[in-house]
């Protein structure tokens, strides 16, 4: 990445970043990002090329060594369980940095991440970016499950969706494996092509959009649309036969 794309791309986000900042009263929202804090994908494209820009908390556990499948293969009894804070108990114990800040504490080990944890993909052509946004949480918030008032549910982001996912046959959420990948970034792939690429069908608040992920199935992405911030978010995505 050049320094002028660099300053182009962070003024952006910038702007973009505040005003979500004053939209959902987050005085935690990061503003600015180090360059070792971009990712460039290119997925067959050479022009117009697609830029992520994550936050440390989410790189250290979505992008760096396909950390969240470690996670789940060393302590496979916390995922797949329909519990939310099970799998949170599962990344928390796997980081030593964690444990020291939040010991045990998982629910305030939740609120950390549900501020902390996210990445920003955006379709840069010519050093322009586009102004449509595509925000990716770990997840937004949890709320006690419909089904089970013992247990919790993910929210939006990444964990809801990866209900529906695994790697190697272990869950990497809350959910029961429907679908295998093979590194947790494939899915960042899916959601590029499903955003910038893909047909949008409107709906309420978002659109929808479908991207082939095997020969008999089909990923459906659901993104909300926040029109105050011309911000998109992930709210789920189904695997639906072709």
């Amino acid at each position: 990445m050049t320094k002028e794309l660099y300053n182009v791309i962070n003024g952006f986000i910038r702007e973009r970043a505040l005003s979500i900042k004053e939209d959902e009263s987050k005085n935690s929202e990061q503003i600015g990002f180090p360059i070792s804090n971009y990712i460039d994908y290119s997925p067959q494209i050479d022009n117009p090329k697609y830029c992520c820009i994550a936050t440390n908390t989410f790189k250290s556990i979505i992008v760096d060594n396909n950390t969240l499948s470690v996670i789940a293969t060393k302590k496979p009894e916390l995922f797949g369980t329909g519990n939310a804070k099970d799998v949170l108990k599962g990344i928390l114990l796997n980081n030593p940095n964690y444990q020291c800040t939040w010991n045990d504490d998982v629910d305030r080990f939740a609120v950390f991440l549900a501020k902390r944890a996210y990445l920003y993909a955006m379709k840069v052509d010519n050093n322009e970016v586009n102004n449509d946004v595509l925000r990716i949480d770990l997840f937004r918030e949890l709320k006690t499950s419909k089904e089970d008032e013992g247990k919790f549910d993910f929210i939006g982001g990444l964990l809801h969706s990866f209900k529906h996912f695994s790697i190697s046959g272990i869950s990497l959420s809350t959910g029961n494996c429907e679908a295998e990948l093979y590194h947790t970034l494939r899915i960042i792939n899916y959601s590029l092509k499903a955003f910038f690429e893909g047909e949008r069908v409107e709906i309420e608040n978002g659109f929808k959009s479908y991207v082939p992920f095997d020969k008999n199935y089909k990923l459906c992405f659901i993104f909300y649309h926040n029109k105050r911030t011309n911000t998109f978010y992930i709210n789920t995505i189904i695997k639906k036969e072709k």
